[in-house]
This record gives structure tokens, C-alpha cells and sequence, in this order.
């Protein structure tokens, strides 16, 4: 059985080497979508891996697909494509050893140098960390990453995986948020904003939010946490928002 497994391996996907995805059974390997007419695009989403629908291979189911495609702006379906951080179906971070991910980053790195985007989405833990080596998809999403490999770079930022907020639809805010504001500041170049916001971390700083408790003017407050069991999971931050006199009369005029 090795000694076929050999010949498979050496023959049929010369370009994998020793990876032991190669061993395992799938309805198909090595799905190298690059060679396949991808054209440059300003956006690229990432999945962890190829799955297979109705035969042939896709990135992202149809109710995935259908989810980014609702919060994309309409402009920008035509700038965007999308394919898998590895290529062959139906791959989690457990099957994805060291060498193995060293050895599909280099199909990986050959999708980014065909499709040339600005910004890329690396949606799920296996996509970030095939792309920008990190970990911890919860404390890196929709931060911006600089990527850069031979004449090339570009942004990427990590997401929740399509899947994460299709079953769990509390993801959808952070998951709408991180794409559009992401399209903003490196698709539309704005970075500039009226929003304002002070770091809050001493006692003395503290008794300048007194006003809150009696204050006329709607105040918002969002906790972040660094899960939902209320038992074992801790608070990070707390945050207070609220409208400025001068953002008030702005809207009053309106």
C-alpha cells in the first residue's frame, strides 16, 4: 500500500512532494485553481480548503457564498474572486502538518502572484495561518496584516469563517463589520473619520465619565469578552459611546 501510495504521490502530483493529505481518500487532490484562467482581481476570499459541489471543486458552499455576496457592496462583486488556502477537499488544521502546510503554501503563494489582489480575506484559522503564519482567529479578526512574497504585497485580513456565522448568526455583526470596513480603508483609501475615542485605563481617567449617570444624551455600552460562558470567560474591555453637542445640532438640522 505505501509503495502505491509512493508511486501516486510521485507521478500524479509530482509538485506535493510528501505530503500526507496524499494518503488520505478524497474525491480529488491538489485542486490548482491558479492554472485554471484565474484572472487579477482586487479582492480575494480565502477559505481553508477546497470542498467538492455537485463534482466540481468550489471554496465555499452556496450558503457561504451567498452570505458574503449579500454583504459585499453590489459594486464590488466584480472586482472579487475566490479560492482555498489549501487545495485539496475537506482539509482541517489537525491534518495540516508543518511540512504539509510549507508544501501547499507554495500553490497558495501561486494564487496570490496570478490573482494580484489588493486585499485579501483569510476566512478561518487554516486560511490566516497558510497565509500570515499566526494563530487565534478570535483576537486577529479584521485586523490588517502586510503580506508580502517575491515583487509582491498586499493586505490581508483574517475573518470568522462563512460557516462560523451561517451556524451562528451573533458572528454576522463583527463578520459584516470587518469586510466593509476593511473594503474602506484599503479598497477606497478612507482613512480619515469624525470618530473619536479615549483609552479609559486609570482610576483618575475614570471619574471624567461621572456624567454619564445622569446625562440626557443616549449612551451606548458594548462589552468585549473573551467568550459567552460567564463562568470561566473574563471581560476585556468596556466601551461607552455616545453623540458629541456638536454631532447633535448636526443632526438636529438635518
Amino acid at each position: 500500500m505505501g509503495e502505491l501510495q509512493n508511486l501516486f504521490g510521485s507521478t500524479e502530483y509530482p509538485q506535493c512532494g510528501d505530503c500526507s493529505i496524499l494518503s488520505q481518500s478524497k474525491p480529488f487532490y491538489c485542486e490548482l485553481d491558479h492554472n485554471k484562467g484565474m484572472k487579477p482581481h482586487d479582492i480575494l476570499f480565502l477559505s481553508e480548503s477546497f470542498t467538492s459541489m455537485y463534482g466540481d471543486p468550489t471554496p465555499f458552499s452556496d450558503k457561504e457564498l451567498n452570505l458574503i455576496q449579500k454583504i459585499l457592496p453590489k459594486d464590488m462583486h466584480r472586482f472579487t474572486t475566490y479560492s482555498a488556502a489549501v487545495k485539496c477537499p475537506g482539509v482541517k488544521e489537525a491534518d495540516m502538518s508543518p511540512d504539509n502546510k510549507n508544501i501547499c503554501r507554495e500553490h497558495l503563494y501561486q494564487t496570490i502572484l496570478t490573482v494580484r489582489p489588493k486585499l485579501v480575506f483569510a476566512c478561518g484559522n487554516l486560511a490566516m495561518n497558510m497565509l500570515i503564519k499566526k494563530r487565534n482567529i478570535f483576537d486577529k479578526r479584521g485586523v490588517l496584516f502586510p503580506f508580502e512574497y517575491e515583487d509582491f504585497n498586499c493586505t490581508v485580513v483574517p475573518l470568522y469563517h462563512p460557516t462560523m456565522v451561517v451556524n451562528e448568526p451573533s458572528y454576522r455583526y463583527l463578520f459584516e463589520l470587518d469586510i466593509k470596513n476593511s473594503i474602506a480603508r484599503v479598497i477606497e483609501g478612507r482613512t480619515k473619520s469624525d470618530f473619536e475615542y479615549e483609552v479609559i485605563d486609570t482610576a483618575e481617567k475614570l471619574k471624567s465619565l461621572e456624567h454619564l449617570f445622569d446625562t440626557d444624551t443616549p449612551v451606548a455600552c458594548d462589552i468585549e469578552t473573551t467568550g459567552f460562558d460567564f463562568l470561566w470567560d473574563k471581560i476585556q474591555t468596556i466601551a461607552f459611546s455616545m453623540l458629541f453637542p456638536g454631532c447633535i445640532r448636526r443632526l438636529l438640522k438635518k
